[in-house]
Formats: structure tokens, sequence, C-alpha cells
């Protein structure tokens, strides 16, 4: 037995020898370069679409295939050929071969150097633009399943061909060792961004083949991201110093989806958000941290993934958030994340804010808490930007130049892509304010280009004045805002002044050279009438200075009871068209109403005056509803608004009044007016001679009176001298005529006693104005001067 084994033994070593020899000549005949290059540049043509080049090709039946110079070829529009290496050894398996099978079973690169290349925020290209290998097929059926891997020397690139800027990791090195089949083994990468001495990346993972099992960790430590700075700006991150940190595990198993934690973290962030152009007016954030925890799944086979729970901490208010990717065919097609926030301190973020030297906003600090919401959503072609919404909930605005005047800011803010969205956006105080929409396009640039407009307003000029707070403190200013320039329409549409409602408001305004205008800002009042207008802010003093000019056509009188604090209605009506022009300076309403003059000329139409108010001493004798309600032919007034009074002078005339006003109202509506008061003689009564009494001037009676009270309770009198010529002419040529009209029927004569003188020789005593001497009006100046025997006849 053992002699036949013995010979069976050396025939088996022999037939595997044989094979062994056969193998080895066949692998030396079919492994040739050409072979080689067809297989691989046919295979990864078929992968990726892009061709493939070698320098050098050399087979060894114990070294192996080393492939020298190998390129894999840029796709069109590319800078940088995909995939380049210096040397690259493979080994394989000798008995595949027998079978037109290339089973590579280790792998060492050298230096290889792989670009990734992308347009503004669409992904890196990894497919080329080649065509498909021909139909025949390679030399060989390309099997990867190395027992090592081995990479030194390795750098990858990234450039983005719209920013023209490239980002790079150096030192790449790989390794997976003892690489089994039916054993989980180990794998580590490394990589240091450029100009980095130390390892930045790091990972590490294990794989468990039959299993379908791997886990992953990408750990990030610490890097500053100065040393990316280039590409961040590139896409608009204004950073300029700071440090993060990033470890993220994925974890797969079979066919199911990958499962993704990570966290991440920013420390000491510096950024500016509002680039001036110059580092002394910039305005920016320093000294910013965050945490971010993130738990999501991933499926590979079709790109698609969905962010489970996002959570985290910035500045010291947490906020939380979800998202979808969607992918087709492997690469991102559509993204969708958000994160909320619902306490986002303001005054933890304005301590965080700096500003240059030469900056306007220099001190500006900002108070409460804020919603925020960031969504990013889109498609992966470039339009992927964030949208960050902010809700304000009656923040403050502190600002030195502001002095005591602190304005709050509720509403809403949206920043979309390169612009600042406007929604309902109320600035001021309870009594002051405006609401504002539109857009702020360009926002990162200096100047920005607003597009904003006023949908409403509120005055409350009244509690203003009134409230004892808004008379501390010093006037605002000055304010100067470089060269900040900014122009745009002004469509309003309806909105309330007061208690009148403006309608179709329709203008420009223009900020230029620290001044503020409104152009030509016209519309229509709700009451009727319409007013166009312009004026002026310039902040380049303190207290700002003020310039309006207003005309008005056809507007009622009524319109303007709650700006001078009178119901018009009740004693005069009349339409106003005329201008105005304003002029003042101060943000306190003491130094604003000391400082505020201005011009007026009106012409009222249709001017009725109910109820006509009359000296009282002249009533008695005036014609029952004589002058119940005049109409006035022409009416026109002129003010002029000097400090806290209004200077006033006009003429109302009708057929039977006329008054000439000249004197002052104040802005507590207080009068103080004298007026030459003509009236018609046929409104006296018929049985009474008082107006051919009264001094006259042609067919009219005329007096000089007084206006006192208020707007809304006037109360007109006779001047002195008005009261005089009645008291010492008026009054004693009337009680003659009573005594005239008084005297008994002609008797009988009598024989007159000599010493007496009749009646009928010596009438009644007439006394006309020019009998009355100087000396004796100087003499009863005043009625209680009048002889007390006299005083008792005029008053009767």
């Amino acid at each position: 037995m053992k002699k036949m084994l013995k010979p069976l033994l050396i025939g088996l070593a022999v037939l595997l020898a044989a094979f062994t020899a056969g193998v080895l000549i066949y692998a030396q005949l079919s492994l040739t370069p050409k072979a080689i290059e067809n297989t691989l540049s046919t295979e990864i043509q078929e992968q990726l679409r892009r061709g493939v080049s070698f320098r050098e090709i050399e087979v060894g039946l114990f070294k192996g295939i080393i492939l020298r110079g190998v390129t894999v070829q840029k796709g069109a529009g590319e800078k940088d050929d995909f995939f380049t290496c210096d040397e690259l050894r493979l080994s394989f398996s000798f008995a595949p071969l027998l079978l037109r099978k290339l089973v590579i079973r280790s792998l060492e690169c050298k230096n290889p150097r792989l670009h990734f290349q992308s347009d503004r925020g669409r992904p890196v290209r990894i497919y080329g633009t080649a065509r498909p290998a021909p139909a025949t097929g390679p030399a060989f059926e390309l099997f990867m399943l190395p027992g090592s891997v081995l990479v030194h020397g390795g750098a990858v690139s990234f450039f983005d061909r719209t920013e023209k800027i490239d980002m790079q990791l150096d030192n790449v090195q790989a390794e997976a060792g003892n690489i089994s089949f039916i054993m989980p083994f180990d794998m580590t990468a490394s990589a240091s961004f450029e100009n980095s001495a130390t390892p930045d990346i790091q990972i590490k993972g294990t794989c468990f083949i039959p299993g379908k099992k791997f886990s992953v960790e990408l750990a990030v430590p610490e890097f500053d991201f100065v040393m990316i700075r280039k590409y961040l700006d590139a896409f608009g991150i204004p950073l300029s110093k700071g440090a993060g940190s990033l470890n993220l595990t994925a974890k797969g198993s079979g066919d199911k989806p990958v499962h993704l934690y990570g966290k991440a973290a920013l420390k000491d962030v510096a950024a500016v958000i509002v680039p001036a152009g110059r580092a002394d007016d910039e305005i920016g954030i320093d000294g910013l941290g965050a945490h971010i925890e993130i738990q999501a799944e991933y499926d590979v086979d079709t790109g698609s993934g969905s962010l489970k729970k996002i959570q985290g901490t910035l500045l010291s208010s947490s906020f939380e958030g979800d998202g979808m990717i969607k992918g087709v065919r492997g690469n991102p097609d559509s993204v969708s994340v958000r994160l909320e926030t619902n306490r986002l301190s303001l005054d933890e973020l304005s301590g965080k804010l700096y500003y240059g030297a030469a900056s306007p906003f220099k001190g500006l600090r900002l108070g409460g808490l804020m919603g925020l919401r960031v969504d990013l959503e889109g498609k992966a072609d470039g339009s992927l930007f964030p949208t960050i919404t902010a809700n304000l909930y009656g923040d403050r605005i502190i600002y030195p130049p502001l002095g005591a005047f602190q304005p709050e800011f509720n509403g809403v803010m949206t920043l979309i892509s390169r612009a600042i969205s406007l929604s309902n956006l109320r600035i001021g105080t309870p009594n002051i304010n405006v609401v504002l929409a539109g857009d702020i396009i360009n926002y990162l640039q200096w100047p920005p280009e607003p597009n904003i407009r006023i949908v409403s307003s509120t005055f409350n000029l009244d509690q203003l004045v009134n409230d004892p707070g808004s008379m501390q403190g010093e006037d605002i200013g000055p304010f100067d805002f470089g060269s900040l320039t900014f122009e745009g329409p002004l469509d309003i549409g309806t909105v309330p002044l007061l208690d009148v409602e403006l309608a179709n408001v329709k203008g420009a305004y223009l900020f230029e050279n620290n001044r503020f205008s409104i152009k030509n800002l016209g519309g229509d009042i709700d009451a009727g009438g319409s007013f166009t207008l312009s004026s002026g802010i310039d902040l380049r003093v303190k207290g700002l200075e003020y310039t309006l000019t207003m005309s008005l056509v056809d507007v009622p009188l009524q319109t303007f009871n709650d700006l001078a604090l009178v119901d018009f209605s009740r004693f005069i009506d009349g339409t106003v068209t005329g201008s105005v022009s304003l002029g003042a300076h101060g943000t306190r309403p003491a130094t604003f109403i000391d400082s505020l003059t201005g011009d007026a000329a009106f012409r009222i139409k249709n001017c009725r005056i109910k109820g006509f108010a009359m000296p009282e001493q002249l009533e008695r004798f005036i014609k029952k509803g004589a002058l119940t309600s005049l109409s006035f032919t022409d009416a026109d007034l002129q003010l002029k608004l000097r400090g806290a009074a209004i200077e006033l002078s006009g003429a109302f005339i009708s057929p039977q009044a006329e008054l000439l006003p000249s004197g002052q109202v104040g802005l507590n509506a207080e009068l103080n007016v004298q007026a030459q008061l003509k009236l018609a003689t046929d409104i006296f009564l018929s049985d009474t001679k008082i107006a051919d009494y009264l001094p006259r001037e042609g067919s009219w009676v005329v007096l000089p009176v007084v206006i006192k009270g208020t707007l809304d309770n006037p109360s007109v009198t006779l001047s002195d001298e008005a009261v005089r010529h009645i008291m010492q002419v008026t009054l004693p040529r009337l009680f003659m005529d009573m005594l005239e009209k008084a005297k008994p029927e002609e008797a009988k004569p009598e024989k007159a006693k000599p010493e007496e003188v009749s009646p009928e020789e010596v009438g009644p005593e007439e006394v006309s104005p020019e009998e009355v001497s100087p000396e004796e009006d100087a003499e009863f100046e005043n009625e209680d001067d009048i002889p007390e025997e006299q005083g008792r006849r005029e008053r009767y």
C-alpha cells in the first residue's frame, strides 16, 4: 500500500507543478500590459465615464502589476484631471485568470491626487462625459477583493469653477490590513488641511463583509477656520476667525438605511455681518459659539435620507429641527432642513457684536427675545440657500445717538439669498411708529439697495407732548452714515394719519449725505380733497432738523378737527385750499415745539359760519336770525407759526358782515385776536337808530372787536375804543331819541311867564361825535370815571 501511495503523491505533485507552471505560463502570456490597460480602461470608463491613460505598465508574476503615471482624465469644462497617481501597485490571484477574471488581492497607491470640481452650490463632479466602453468588453473581468489597502502621500482638492477657488487636503493616509471576507476588519485614514502639520481629519472603522455590516467614525478635531477662509469667503461666508470640530458615526447593516449620528461645535467664531469696504466701518460678530447634534438615516442606493432629529444651542438658546434629503441615482436631488428657536437672547447676541471705529452704528445694541427659524430648502443645482426668518416680539433698539428715545420693533424679517425681506415690521414707540414692508437687496454689500415702503403709521401727538417721560434726556444725534445712499418709490396705499384716512398715497424717498427726503408724496383724503407734500430730515445735527412743505386742495375743515383738538363742524363749514411750510429741530417735544416755525396761506371755499358770535353789547339790537348762518364769498387766512403761537391775519367777507382778524392763536388753542368787524346796516332792528350813531364807513357799521377764549369756545367783545364810543356817543344819542319819543302831544298855548323858555324854543340837545372834545373823551376813558349821575343815565 505504501509502495502505491508514494507514486500517487509524486504524480499529484507533478500534476500540481504542471498546473502551476501552466497557470504561470498562461498568466505570463495573457496578462500583458495591453490586456491590463484594456481591462482597467474599460472598467473605469464604464463606471466613471472618463478616459484613462498610463505612462507605463509593468507586469511581473511575483511583483504583480505596477502602474506608473496613472491619469483618469478630466471631463468637459473641468480644470484638472480627476485622478492622478505616481505609482499604483496591484497584486492578483493566479487561478481566476484561467476563467479570465482579474481578482485584485492588494493595493498600494503612492502620491495620489484626487480633484473634485463643482459650480457654486452644486455637488462635486464624479462622473465625466466620455462614452461607455465598447460592447466587446474587456480582456478580463475585474474584481476588487483586496486583502490590504495602503495609500500614502495623497491629496484631495476641491475647485469651484464659479468662484475660481481651490481648497486642498494634504498628507492623505489610508490603511486597511488583514481584510477578511469571513471576519470583521479595521481601517483607518487621516488628512491635513492645507499648510497644517498635524492630521486634522481622522477616520477609523470596522467592516464585516459577510454580515454586510460596517461602522465608521469620522473625527475632525478642533481646527482653525482661517485654513479654509478663502473658500468660505467665496461662498459668501465672511468668517474672519473661529474654530470648529466634528464627530460623525455611520453604521450600516444589510440593505437597511445607514444610521448617522453626529456632533459639531463652533467656538469663538468671528464674522463680518456688514462689510462696509473698510475695517473701520464694518459691523461684525465675535465670540459666537454653538453646538449641534443630529440623528439621521441615509439610503446609499437612492441617495435619500431623513434627518430624524436636530438639536443644539446657539449662544445660550436651544434650538431643534429636522429635514429630508431626496436623491436620484445616488445623487442628492433636493434638500429640506429646518432649524428653529423661539427664545434667542438679543441682549446676549448684542454682547458679541463689534463695530469699526468709524461705523455709524457704533454703540448699537438690541434687547429682548427673538424667534429664529432657518429653512434650507431647494435643489442641489445651485438654488440651495438658507432662508432665515426672524420673529420680533417687541424688542428694543438701544442706540446712544437716540438718547431717551429708544424705539421698539415688532414683526418679521426674512433673509433670502442676497436680500432681507420685511413683513409688517413696526418700528417706533407706542405714540409714534411706522410699519414697513419691502426688501433690502445685497445686504452684504455697502451700501445695500433698499426697496422699502411704509404701509401704515401712527402719530399720537397729544400723548407724546403730554408724556413727562418724553421730556427727559437730551435730543438725539448727530448721525454719520458715511456714503450710505439709497432711494426708491413709496407706494403706501392706504394709511391713517391721526384719525384721517389717506388713500392712494405714492411718492419717492431718498437717503443721501445723511439726509432723508420724501419727494412728491401725494394722495387722496378719505373725507375729501387731496394733498401733496415733500419733507426732509437732516441727521447731521444734534436734535435733527426737519422741513416740510404741503399743498392741500379742497380739504374739508372738519378734517383738521383732531389736529386742532376742536370740532369745527359746530360753527364753521367749508373746504380749504392752500399751502403750508414747516421747519423745526429737536427730538424732545419741548425742544421741537420751541423751535417750530411755519407759514401757511389758505383760501376757504364755501365758507359758512354758524351762529356768528356778536359782542353782547350789540346782540339786542340785531335782527333775530340775521347772523345765524353767514356765507362768505371770500375767506382768506394767513398763518405764521413762531414758537408756541400762531400769528394770523385774513379777511372773511359776506354781504351781511366782514371780519378782518389779526392776532395770535396759541398751540394750546387759546385766542388773542383783534379784528375789524363790519356789519351791514340792514341787519339792525328797524325801530332803532343805533346804526346811525355807531362808527360808519359808507354803508357799513365798523367796530373793533377782541376775540378771546379758545378755538372751541371763542368769546367776542368790543374793544375799549368801541366801548368808549358807545358810552359817550351812541347811548346819549339813543337816550335823546327816547326822550323825543316820550314828549306829550301838543297842548293849547298858555300865557308864558316872562322868565320861562318854552320847550319848543329849546329842543333836546344833540351831541354829534364831532362835538365831543378830546379832553372830554380822555376824561371818561374808563367807565368807572363817568360821573355817577351820567352813569345812571347811560345805563338807563
